[in-house]
């Protein structure tokens, strides 16, 4: 049998790489889930608008209004207030989404990232403790630094690969969805 060159990849037309990008953040949503961020802010207007589906916060020092994460509207088909989302929230374009958009990326390997994220906040989450979103449940664990004194060893070896899981997510979030979340402070090694 002849060789047969192997036939030319088709690049995907700009609609369906729009497709897959509208796919990828419906199945992602890590920035409305707490993930990402603690609070969105939002203008005084947008605030007025959704005082009645978001639940509002005005910040004392600032007077900026703001809702926390995990956003009540995140429900499974996406958002539920999308049509008037605030412009921090339309606006948002994490990298992973612009890699697909660019055709850089398909979709598939961005739910894969996004698949590797979940894994890490499911293992974080288990060990941290309960009540808050978990963007400020991370803080906190960067804010604690290291156990206290009166630890005993399993304490401490948990700690610290809560403490690595923890760099590593903030890795992969840096590189994979959006650089400037390298800014967060690091918490402080254990030993």
């Amino acid at each position: 049998m002849p060789d047969t060159p192997a036939p030319a990849l088709v690049p995907r037309s700009r609609s369906k790489r729009a497709e897959d990008a509208a796919s990828l953040c419906v199945s992602c949503g890590l920035c409305c889930d707490g993930t990402l961020f603690g609070f969105v802010p939002v203008t005084d207007h947008e605030a007025e608008q959704l005082k009645h589906r978001l639940p509002m916060l005005r910040d004392p020092e600032s007077g900026e209004s703001t809702f926390s994460q995990s956003c009540v509207a995140l429900g499974p088909g996406g958002c539920g207030v999308y049509e008037d989302r605030p412009v921090v929230c339309s606006s948002y374009k994490c990298s992973l989404l612009r890699r697909v958009n660019a055709g850089e990326l398909d979709r598939d390997d961005g739910l894969d990232v996004v698949d590797r994220i979940r894994v890490l906040v499911g293992r974080l989450d288990a060990v941290l403790p309960p009540g808050k979103s978990f963007w400020p449940r991370t803080q906190e664990l960067r804010d604690t630094g290291e156990p206290n004194d009166d630890a005993g060893e399993e304490a401490r070896r948990i700690f610290a690969a809560t403490l690595l899981d923890l760099n590593v997510l903030d890795r992969i979030l840096e590189t994979e969805i959006d650089e400037r979340l390298g800014s967060i402070p690091e918490a402080a090694p254990a030993t």
